[in-house]
């Protein structure tokens, strides 16, 4: 057992204890640690702007067209820039062991560096202050790409471990924002920005350093996280203070209408944000009115900070079980001398407690009741590899995850990036910059249900007893078919539906995100994020041979054969999307692999706690037993 597990674990080894008044012991005695809801509500709020930031990496699609425009850059030019900056952002992979030894400080300060350096230059090209050209393009964007990285590295793993007994909750609310965002950096383009791209590029500087100065302010790991760098240089004593704050975070519940305010920000933007993109396209509508949407947009996001408001109403039904019980506590019984209460004064005190916990069953308070530690903590939550990174390295399971990201999320990349010029091959013509952002709100709004129905997935199936839950690798199935079924659509939709394929590797991509956070989270116990950004090296492979080589290299030729630099027709994206497809469908042979291993490990583990668990008769007293029945 793990130094963490010792001090987590600390007064409950005596299995030989009677349950009942351990139990009661533990209702009487203070917490070591009392978050604070409204303070850590506020660090979600900045995470959700952090996660706003992450968006920028999306938006690519917003100024392609004027690159092919200004500079007259072909196909395969374009995907040379989204190429060779997805290559060089390998670059942030040992920035993901600087998360595991320093925590997410580091890497908010590399991001307000990166980014607003390479949007500045992107810029000043457009201002014809700077010349352009594909290798500098490139620079620029992977200066971007890298600072879109950070904040998605560092703000969502930091979340998650604040908010560790609602990790679901918080990848509704919080991941779904990197979805929204890009349609929010799309309205705001278009509101503000349509006519002075260089202007664009610099409102999304001053967004980048703002945020990311705030993120490194407030945003940090809890004090039971400890990195490797606090492991070894701080003390043994504090080190023990720390972690024995872990059981206020994993059984203080946050309050679920906290999480409402995050819900219904989320809902708006979600109706809000494609409404306003179907009338802008469809309609010729006024200059001020796309101000005055982009002004709305901006505001949802800001109504987030509710969610941290000190009104005792958030907070309804969110007493702390201690506090809920404490006034049933029996005057004749004493938690430090437990054994010599009377039998009758244990009768009173279970009887009362089990009435209590009747009348209220099922709200939010009582299950932070009923969430009580009485058993080891690692025995609530799935199995999970134990090796550190290096050692993953030589395991088949991390290898076939990379192949699966590498043809799933290949495919949305190819479809997403390039969206502008794969819808004018499907309908025949040039998309105008009103159905530019409208694909971009669409794959925004579209990510952000598929983060949230994942979520959803999440939260139902991962309840109960541990051994009966849904293995998280079988949640790998769910994005591979739903971007299997956009790459089909593309080959087969006719031109006045060209938008359905979008819609639903919009889904895809959220759904991808999601699942992708998930299933890393939970499959591996050490080196989180060095483990998710390994995956990276399959979208960093398919963006060279899916978007360069193969998508690029095809269209371009196509498009040079009609005498021109963008291709209309089905025949500019045939080829390419046959062979995603199969590469798609061939995924689903490495997820039911991994999946099978995975539950081959999870029975061994079972079976290895059911063999090491002592006999429950065993740690009761034959005098209790009739006050355990009561219970």
């Amino acid at each position: 057992m793990s130094f963490a597990e010792e001090v987590y674990g600390e007064g409950r080894s005596s299995r030989h204890e009677p349950i009942l008044p351990y139990l009661i012991s533990r209702l009487n005695t203070h917490r070591s640690t009392a978050i604070s809801e409204p303070r850590r509500f506020f660090v979600l709020a900045i995470g959700i702007f952090a996660c706003v930031c992450a968006s920028t990496g999306y938006s690519f699609n917003l100024y392609s067209g004027q690159l092919n425009e200004k500079y007259h850059l072909s196909q395969s030019e374009l995907s040379t820039i989204t190429t060779g900056s997805t290559v060089l952002n390998f670059i942030v992979f040992p920035l993901a062991n600087v998360y595991d030894v320093y925590g997410p400080e580091l890497l908010f300060l590399t991001a307000i560096v990166t980014f607003p350096t390479g949007a500045i230059l992107f810029g000043l090209s457009f201002a014809d202050v700077l010349e352009g050209s594909v290798l500098r393009f490139m620079l620029y964007h992977t200066l971007m790409s890298i600072g879109s990285s950070m904040f998605d590295i560092a703000g969502l793993m930091t979340l998650m471990s604040i908010f560790p007994s609602s990790r679901g909750a918080v990848i509704a609310v919080m991941k779904t924002f990197v979805g929204l965002g890009s349609s929010i950096l799309a309205c705001i383009l278009l509101g503000f920005f349509a006519d002075s791209i260089s202007g664009f590029f610099y409102f999304m500087s001053l967004q980048i350093a703002f945020v990311g100065f705030a993120a490194i302010v407030f945003i940090e790991l809890p004090p039971y996280h400890l990195t490797k760098w606090a492991m070894e240089n701080i003390s043994e004593e504090e080190k023990k203070l720390r972690l024995a704050t872990k059981t206020s975070y994993y059984e203080q519940v946050p309050p679920t209408r906290r999480f409402g305010v995050g819900f219904v920000v989320v809902f708006f933007l979600i109706v809000f944000l494609p409404a306003q993109s179907a009338v802008t396209s469809l309609y010729d509508i006024s200059h001020g009115t796309k101000q005055c949407f982009a002004l709305c947009a901006i505001g949802a996001v800001f109504l987030s900070f509710a969610m941290c408001l000190r009104i005792p109403w958030l907070d309804a039904g969110h007493s702390e079980a201690r506090e809920r019980l404490t006034p049933l506590t029996d005057p004749q019984l004493d938690a430090h001398d437990s054994e010599q209460v009377s039998r009758e004064a244990l009768q009173r005190m279970s009887a009362r407690i089990v009435s209590h916990m009747e009348s209220t069953r099922g709200s939010m308070v009582e299950e932070a009741v009923f969430h009580v530690p009485l058993i080891e903590d690692s025995t609530n939550i799935p199995p999970q590899y134990t090796h550190s990174f290096r050692q993953s390295l030589c395991s088949k399971e991390l290898w076939a995850l990379t192949f699966s990201v590498f043809c799933i999320s290949g495919t949305q990349m190819v479809i997403i990036v390039n969206a502008r010029f794969i819808y004018a091959a499907l309908v025949g013509r040039t998309a105008t910059p009103e159905e530019t952002v409208l694909l971009t709100v669409i794959n925004g709004t579209g990510s952000a249900l598929g983060r949230i129905a994942i979520s959803c997935v999440e939260m139902f199936t991962q309840r109960g007893a541990v051994e009966k839950r849904m293995p998280l690798t079988k949640m790998l199935f769910i994005p591979t078919f739903t971007i299997l079924a956009a790459s089909v659509l593309l080959l087969c939709v006719p031109s006045r539906l060209a938008v359905l394929p979008f819609v639903v590797t919009a889904l895809g991509n959220g759904i991808t995100a999601a699942t992708g956070v998930l299933v890393i989270r939970g499959l591996y116990a050490m080196d989180v994020a060095n483990h998710y950004n390994f995956t990276s090296i399959g979208v960093i492979v398919a963006s060279f041979l899916l978007n360069k080589c193969l998508y690029g290299y095809w269209y371009t030729y196509t498009a040079e054969a009609q005498g021109g630099t963008v291709c209309y027709g089905r025949q500019c994206i045939r080829v390419p999307f046959v062979v995603m497809t199969t590469l798609t469908a061939l995924s689903l042979f490495t997820n039911y692999w991994l999946n099978q291993r995975y539950v081959a490990f999870c029975a061994s583990v079972f079976a290895d706690r059911a063999r090491s668990q002592p006999r429950e008769a065993s740690a009761v007293d034959d005098e209790d037993a009739p006050l355990l029945e009561s219970v």
